[in-house]
């Protein structure tokens, strides 16, 4: 294109036009062989410099001004200014050039290179060029640079090349690319949809700083050795793709040390993008701020390196499974929705680590493998679809109270140390390793029931909660333990709209063959009652059960009155059992002979033996709480409740008296433990324990233990007296606060009249047609 057509079509005025000749041979300015005006250009007129000629680079003057300028070929040996337009098809300009408000063009790829600065403080544009820098050159741009085609700005040699924009630079069309150029951004980067902008190199850096931002709707993409570095006050605007391809780096705080005088105030370091972001290889070594409309893709089998910093992902994500990631120091903080999609391994790192605000998400039919290295969790972990392996060999997961796990149905957790979480741990899946939850326990979820499995063991903590739910004996929530079931805490069970029927049964949590389920339930929440039925917990073998029951209610007193009163009272009464007193240290023989009679008047029993008590519990003078007492009592009780004619397998009660002290003592926990031992040993039989509700704890870790060393499934009955002031005859015994008590002494020590007579008694409710039934 004619230097004089390009003026034209800019509207610049029409002046005279001198073409350098170089017909001299020499690049002597004023020479008039070399001018086709046979003199040189003044500050009003247009100067050409064309390609071809052997003397093709003239040596403007100092204090040069043309008004127009185009080089075609050859180029400028020395720096001049320009008033109007600078168009540029070929050559190098040794000095650079001085523009001041004269707009330039550069286009073509003719060999255009600049050893000096450029200043475009007006307009410029750059269309199907490469561009070579060199010598420290500095490109600046304070206006409007555009860009059109495939467009390159390259290091040719020397000191490092440097393009600055404190303006606007705009990609329009294709590609610019900046091969290891120092690229400053302080102003605005502009890229078109579809248009891309690619930073390259070797060592050299890129600067976002000041209030730098790329926006437009392309992408701008670090890869191929170059590196940004961006501070917390620049942005990646929504819509607009950030990639970062195989050899390109995300640039860390010691970056701007390098330029001290090209980068004055660097600020932070934090690269904030608002829109996707396309990780396809290359490192992170800086800080990452992937905002709420920000869109993180990890993909691509090249190696992708976290090597230090934090990234922080407050929108969404995902890290596809035919990425390699690797991980070194640093943190990825996910506050939003990361998914890790498998086949995937991210393997461990010096001193790295996953923290999880919002939702972290497992997908894929695959494994994903997560090195040893810490995961914290006060968010989400959901495993969708196939494998999550926690393959920490110390703490596998910190999970805080607001942090849950959760497995879709045919998905699995895998550990290698047992994992020892808070929060909350839900869902229908597979956990393969022990399992000890500090929060709480839920299979299914609040939209569906479930089963949870575990391959291990389950060790319930004593803040835990286990919660189920239930519409009946074929859809009901539970815990498959293949090892060793330790209960604790609370159990919550749910069942709106359930109606219990009389033989129905839930395992709720089931052990492994040949275990014994170690440990209980502190606390239960169990649906209320429907037409007085109930459901009940009790544990057997390996299994914590629920069996629905009714309250029966039932008496005792402690000497039996006048037998014919006895038995008008009791026909008019609702008691349907009465407690039966052997004779024992701490009680006369008043109730012995009168079974045969209590039975015609078809009465149940719940036998008593009252034993040893600790000094000041009772009026009783007995207080020799020894384990060799223990065994004496024991066949005292055997002997005489076999006298009474008592079927085997009948239970007896022995009778604790609540320690006024606090807790019970040592010497009343052997007696206890010896005297349940020696029922167990005999096998005639069966041991159960009146205790107050606030001292079964303690008592229950010495007989249930004694029952499990004696190889028994089932577990000792509790007759429970305490708990709430008020109670009706049809409450479940669990209200005295003893989720699996047999009979609970709702009142004590009161007067009650039935069939004309007034006798003293004690009341009690039990799940069985008597306590004591075998």
């Amino acid at each position: 294109m004619l230097g004089a057509e390009v003026l034209r079509r800019w509207g610049a005025p029409m002046t005279k036009t001198c073409t350098w000749t170089g017909q001299d041979f020499t690049f002597h300015w004023t020479a008039p062989k070399n001018w086709d005006t046979s003199a040189p250009p003044g500050t009003d007129d247009d100067m050409v410099v064309p390609g071809g000629q052997t003397y093709d680079s003239p040596v403007p003057p100092a204090g040069t001004v043309v008004h127009a300028l185009e080089v075609s070929g050859g180029g400028l040996q020395a720096r001049m200014s320009v008033k109007s337009s600078f168009t540029w098809q070929a050559g190098k300009l040794d000095d650079g050039l001085d523009l001041g408000q004269a707009r330039i063009h550069v286009l073509g790829r003719g060999g255009q290179a600049t050893g000096g600065n450029i200043e475009i403080l007006t307009i410029g544009t750059l269309t199907e060029t490469d561009l070579g820098m060199s010598g420290g050159a500095r490109l600046t741009n304070s206006g409007l640079l555009s860009t059109t085609g495939n467009v390159r700005l390259w290091w040719v040699a020397g000191g490092n090349p440097v393009l600055s924009n404190v303006g606007t630079l705009s990609v329009d069309l294709g590609a610019l690319v900046l091969d290891d150029l120092i690229v400053l951004l302080e102003g605005t980067l502009t890229i078109a949809p579809g248009a891309i902008a690619s930073l390259r190199g070797s060592t050299v850096p890129t600067f976002m700083v000041g209030k730098a931002l790329v926006r437009g709707g392309g992408t701008l993409e670090v890869a191929s050795g170059g590196r940004l570095y961006a501070a917390d006050t620049a942005r990646v605007l929504s819509g607009t793709t950030l990639l970062l391809g195989p050899n390109g780096t995300i640039a860390d705080k010691r970056a701007p040390v390098l330029y001290p005088g090209l980068v004055t105030d660097p600020g932070k370091q934090q690269l904030v993008v608002q829109g996707p972001f396309q990780w396809t290889g290359g490192t992170i070594e800086g800080d990452v701020l992937l905002s709420g409309t920000a869109v993180l893709n990890v993909i691509g089998p090249d190696n992708h390196l976290h090597a230090n910093g934090t990234v922080l992902l407050a929108g969404s994500g995902v890290v596809n499974g035919s990425a390699t990631l690797q991980v070194d120091q640093g943190q990825l903080s996910v506050s939003g929705d990361l998914l890790l999609q498998s086949p995937l391994v991210i393997d461990r790192g010096r001193g790295w680590s996953l923290d999880i605000r919002g939702k972290l998400r497992i997908g894929g039919p695959a494994t994903v493998k997560l090195g040893d290295f810490p995961l914290d969790n006060r968010g989400v972990i959901t495993v969708e679809e196939g494998t999550l392996h926690l393959a920490q060999l110390a703490s596998p997961l910190t999970q805080h109270s607001t942090g849950s796990l959760s497995l879709a149905p045919g998905t699995t957790v895998r550990v290698e140390q047992q994992l020892r979480i808070d929060g909350s741990v839900t869902g229908s899946g597979r956990i393969q390793g022990d399992l000890a939850p500090l929060g709480t326990l839920r299979p299914g979820n609040a939209a569906q029931r479930g089963t949870l499995d575990i391959d291990g063991s389950l060790q319930l903590d004593a803040k835990s909660t286990t919660r189920l739910a239930l519409q009946g004996p074929a859809d009901y929530s539970r815990v498959h333990v293949t090892g060793q079931v330790f209960a604790a805490g609370t159990l919550r069970v749910e069942a709106p709209g359930y109606v219990p029927a009389a033989a129905d049964r839930y395992d709720i949590v089931t052990g492994g063959a040949g275990t014994l389920t170690a440990g209980r339930y502190a606390r239960v929440q169990l649906p209320a009652a429907v037409n007085d039925r109930y459901l009940r917990l009790t544990y057997d073998g390996a299994n914590v059960v629920l069996k629905t029951a009714v309250s029966v209610p039932g008496f005792d007193l402690k000497d039996p009155p006048p037998l014919a009163d006895l038995a008008a009272w009791v026909a008019a009464s609702p008691y349907r059992w009465v407690g039966y007193y052997l004779k024992a240290p701490c009680h006369s023989a008043s109730w012995m002979g009168k079974r045969a009679f209590l039975t015609g008047l078809g009465l149940g029993v719940g036998i008593f033996y009252v034993g040893q008590q600790t000094a000041g519990a009772s009026p009783c003078i007995h207080h020799d709480t020894t384990a060799g007492h223990g065994r004496i009592d024991a066949a005292d009780a055997i002997a005489s409740c076999a006298s009474e004619g008592f079927a085997p397998g009948s239970w007896i009660y022995l009778d604790v008296e609540v320690n006024p002290a606090g807790a019970p003592e040592a010497g009343m926990l052997a007696y206890v433990r010896s005297w349940v031992e020696s029922l167990l040993q005999d096998g005639t039989f069966n041991p159960g324990l009146y205790v107050h509700h606030r001292e079964l704890a303690a008592l229950d870790a010495v007989v249930t233990s004694a029952f499990q060393a004696a190889g028994r499934p089932d577990r000792a009955r509790y007759w429970c007296v305490g708990g709430p002031p008020t109670s009706a005859l049809t409450d479940p015994p669990a209200r005295c606060g003893v989720p699996e008590a047999t009979v609970w002494q709702q009142r004590n020590n009161f007067d009650e009249s039935f069939g004309g007579h007034t006798l003293h008694i004690d009341r009690s409710v039990c799940v069985l047609p008597d306590p004591s039934t075998p």
